[in-house]
């Protein structure tokens, strides 16, 4: 009885407002309840609250919501990743890494960027490509100066401590993901938020990590969690731009809140983007949800892996094999917008049979990949497959021929809801090639102001079209 209480939320107040004489009053009630099973009042663990932070800006703070409304709610995505596997290169350098682990005795401060206002948050930590225990010894959450990405500097005020089920370490088993207790936190749409994580033990073996922040983040050794600042000795050996361990930063928000979950490779991930930036096109399409009354309960969570194919696997999984755990294990998902099939293309043989032996199986597996996100009610929106004539690996009869083939496909198909046409936006006057002044200079991946004109040319208006779903029915 003792323990429920202690952990209770009674009409609104918190477990300090439990006086002796209120707990007097509320033993008899509670001990009915545990008698006779009936449920006179509603205990819990945490209020859920959804006052709204002030639109626009970075009006942010830490605190504890005083009017939850409603106080129903659901988890959605703020921000995520795609977890990977960590390949040699994405490791950190000796002495942070040697036989003995990777990260022992260190701290890694990352900074993240978060697409929906909310009041309360909770962090996931993945331990999924592993195959050794994880141990996060101590970690915390702050907001960095001036809302700056890829900053070693927190400000000290606003720094809080992440537990795990009342405790400040966790121990995530091999392929397991661990989440932390909620945090009240007001953030605003927009917001870099800091999170420290402190490895007393490090970890044995592959690691897990995201390869492609195009953000830097720091660690040293020692216990930092509390620090204002890292001290970066070397930046060659105490920076980098990855996501080590975090895969998710979860929402409390309304249960009319949920989330367009992109699929991708490395055009959506961000190559082409400037770092510390934020500037890919999911996080300035964020930008521009928020801006809208009609989108704002919307977040933008950016699922895409660089390199990744639909047919086969590079690095990291194929797009098919990504499907349950960078969207349907997801919470709040409303939606998916797939951008995926260039480098299934551009890797093939050159010879005509094999390039449409490519073609016929991108077309089955995006069928199939309708067919498993209709069965969950999930709209899916396609994009057309922009150009890349002026890469030095790209240009090919054969390979143009196909891609053209695909577009096609795409926008005559009627087995998903909505095109996206990136080809359109960005290709130049003969279309085989992006626009000049809109390339990152590789002829493949846009610069910051392709991303933008990729951002600010989708139709919003699907996502009131397809509010409700498809009705779990398939159309293949």
């Amino acid at each position: 009885m003792a323990n429920i209480l202690n952990y209770a939320s009674f009409g609104g107040l918190s477990e300090r407002c439990l006086t002796p004489s209120l707990l007097r009053l509320l033993l008899p009630a509670c001990l009915l309840t545990v008698l006779f099973g009936t449920v006179l009042f509603s205990f819990r663990d945490e209020t859920p609250a959804f006052n709204k932070s002030k639109a626009g800006g970075n009006n942010t703070g830490i605190g504890y919501a005083q009017h939850p409304n409603p106080p129903n709610g659901r988890w959605v995505d703020a921000w995520a990743t795609s977890a990977q596997l960590t390949v040699p290169l994405g490791l950190p350098p000796a002495p942070f890494d040697s036989p003995s682990g990777t990260f022992i005795n260190s701290s890694i401060r990352q900074t993240i960027p978060v697409s929906i206002s909310t009041t309360q948050v909770r962090l996931k930590i993945s331990n999924e490509f592993s195959n050794s225990s994880l141990s996060i010894t101590f970690a915390t959450l702050a907001l960095p100066p001036n809302n700056t990405a890829g900053t070693p500097e927190i400000i000290p005020h606003t720094l809080q401590n992440i537990t795990f089920g009342g405790r400040r370490s966790i121990q995530i088993p091999p392929g397991a993901n661990g989440f932390s207790d909620p945090i009240n936190l007001v953030l605003d749409a927009g917001s870099n938020v800091a999170i420290t994580l402190y490895l007393q033990d490090g970890q044995k073996g592959a690691i897990t990590s995201h390869d492609a922040s195009r953000t830097h983040m720091y660690w040293a050794f020692g216990d930092h969690t509390n620090s204002r600042m890292l001290y970066i000795k070397s930046k060659a050996t105490q920076r980098a731009k990855h996501w080590y361990f975090i895969s998710a930063l979860e929402a409390w928000v309304p249960p009319s809140y949920g989330s367009l979950i992109i699929l991708g490779d490395s055009l959506s991930d961000g190559r082409g983007s400037n770092i510390n930036m934020n500037n890919r096109w999911p996080n300035l399409l964020a930008a521009r949800v928020q801006r809208s009354n009609a989108t704002k309960h919307i977040s933008v969570v950016n699922m895409a892996s660089g390199g990744n194919r639909v047919l086969s696997d590079d690095k990291n999984p194929n797009v098919m094999a990504r499907l349950n755990r960078d969207v349907l294990a997801h919470p709040g998902v409303k939606y998916v917008l797939v951008y995926e099939g260039l480098n299934d293309v551009s890797v093939a043989e050159l010879d005509r049979k094999t390039q449409d032996a490519v073609y016929e199986g991108l077309i089955r597996a995006y069928q199939q990949l309708i067919l498993r996100l209709h069965a969950f009610n999930l709209p899916v929106f396609f994009a057309t497959i922009a150009p890349a004539g002026r890469s030095p690996w790209w240009p090919h009869p054969e390979r143009e021929r196909v891609r053209q083939k695909i577009n096609k496909w795409i926008r005559k198909s009627t087995l998903f809801e909505a095109v996206v046409d990136f080809d359109e936006i960005l290709r130049d006057e003969e279309g085989s090639c992006i626009r000049k002044e809109w390339d990152s200079g590789d002829g493949v991946h846009p610069n910051g102001e392709g991303f933008l004109q990729m951002a600010e040319k989708i139709d919003l208006d699907i996502f009131e079209r397809w509010k409700d779903g498809v009705g779990n029915w398939a159309k293949i």
